[in-house]
């Protein structure tokens, strides 16, 4: 699941996340200031509607965007894969 919380006066923020062999280069992008609530997740350029995919080990590189300024924050739980402290890596 991703659920990102962000300051609103960021734009956009980029991530890369490893899972074994596997690259997901992921964009968040805040265009309104929202700040929060995601509104969309597009995966390889297929757009979904809610914040949850899995996280494969395919040995390949996927491309990852998330559109923040969804009207509801989504719970967290304990096994949501982003939550784990080994998720992000290279944030700039």
């Amino acid at each position: 699941m991703l659920d990102p919380v962000i300051p609103p006066e960021w734009k956009e923020f980029s991530i890369t996340y490893r899972r074994g062999g596997t690259l997901y280069k992921m964009t968040v992008e805040n265009p309104d200031g929202a700040g929060q609530g995601v509104s969309w997740i597009e995966i390889d350029g297929m757009r979904h509607s809610t914040p949850y995919f899995d996280v494969q080990d395919d040995k390949g590189m996927h491309t990852v965007r998330v559109r923040l300024g969804g009207s509801t924050r989504l719970p967290r739980t304990d096994t949501d894969e982003f939550s784990r402290s080994e998720s992000l890596i290279d944030q700039k």
